[in-house]
């Protein structure tokens, strides 16, 4: 079975009147290599369920299984941004009134087994704070660390419910300023909005260069601010840069995306023409595609923007050095 259905719900409480009460499902997960057998992956999500109610302690009001499994078939094949569809939003508002949802990957890394939790907003699907990752070596080491993900996930989601109501920090980051997670901050939108207000470019040391991915065809990755951590998600099982960002740790921070084109501009805006953020001058990717054959990157001796034509560096087969950044 394709996908890990890990189904529960979830109502985050109102703390002394400061925090507005918001709604939380968890969604299936996607079992990007195969990694359970069908069997196994009604079990983990029974012993996952378990856990989380034994461990919720009143932090929670926990939805019965049996109604979200009403609103998703588990034996069907189940994709996150079906749930952005028009005709399933005022369905899932019915039976859960939900404005976020939980869910997330799993997949190997080399020798061992990742799982990956995040936060979205609900129907936009933009990442929030809070979740959690893990790494182990078995499916059976998975089953028994069940009792760790569920309390780094509780954690993590109350403290992102936190930092979403009052901002990440009470710091204000300027444009060019160092960011929590050692990197240079190089936007802010102004207001602190569906989980952030500021993108951070990594820090040089984890820069790389890599081909985009030839032949792989991904759609429905969108080029504005904001659109790169859902491009990256999208992409990551086919694209192998997408999948390198993400695998990235610097400093205990592992929240790294592939930018979109719009981000990428403004890394080179905001930071190459200042000199700052140690860019080399040749091109960069984005996480926007263009078509099957082509996507977006930029050159950072000029800001030149691949927009097509006969020019070759936006062909996928092409190495091109890789930038991540987060949000926060």
């Amino acid at each position: 079975m394709k996908r890990i259905v890990l189904i529960v719900a979830l109502m985050a409480l109102q703390c002394a009147g400061l925090f507005a009460q918001e709604s939380i499902a968890v969604f299936p997960f996607e079992d990007l290599d195969k990694v359970f057998t069908r069997n196994e992956s009604i079990m983990f999500y029974r012993n996952f369920s378990n856990e989380f109610t034994n461990k919720n302690a009143g932090k929670f009001k926990i939805v019965p299984r049996q109604e979200v499994e009403k609103l998703i078939n588990t034996e069907a094949a189940f994709q996150l941004s079906d749930f952005s569809a028009r005709a399933k939003t005022a369905e899932m508002e019915r039976v859960l009134n939900g404005t976020q949802i939980l869910s997330g990957v799993i997949g190997k890394v080399g020798n061992s087994i990742s799982i990956s939790v995040s936060l979205y907003t609900y129907p936009q699907l933009e990442q929030l704070p809070g979740g959690a990752t893990l790494r182990v070596n078995s499916v059976i080491d998975l089953f028994d660390k069940i009792p760790e993900l569920v309390q780094s996930m509780q954690e993590a989601i109350a403290g992102g419910s936190s930092r979403s109501q009052s901002g990440s920090s009470n710091k204000v980051y300027k444009v060019g300023d160092f960011g929590p997670a050692g990197g240079i901050v190089f936007y802010d939108k102004g207001v602190f909005s569906n989980g952030w207000r500021y993108l951070e470019a990594a820090p040089v040391e984890t820069e790389f260069r890599a081909q985009w991915g030839a032949d792989v065809d991904v759609p429905s990755t969108g080029t504005v601010i904001g659109s790169g951590k859902r491009n990256t998600e999208l992409i990551r099982k086919s694209v192998r840069i997408a999948q390198l960002c993400t695998d990235i740790n610097f400093d205990g921070f592992t929240d790294w995306f592939l930018p979109s084109k719009d981000e990428l501009e403004l890394m080179y805006k905001n930071l190459k023409q200042r000199g700052l953020g140690n860019f080399s001058d040749g091109w960069y990717w984005s996480s926007s595609q263009m078509d099957n054959w082509l996507s977006w990157s930029i050159r950072f001796s000029d800001g030149f923007t691949f927009s097509g034509g006969t020019y070759p560096d936006g062909r996928k087969n092409q190495r091109h050095s890789v930038r991540a950044i987060r949000s926060f």
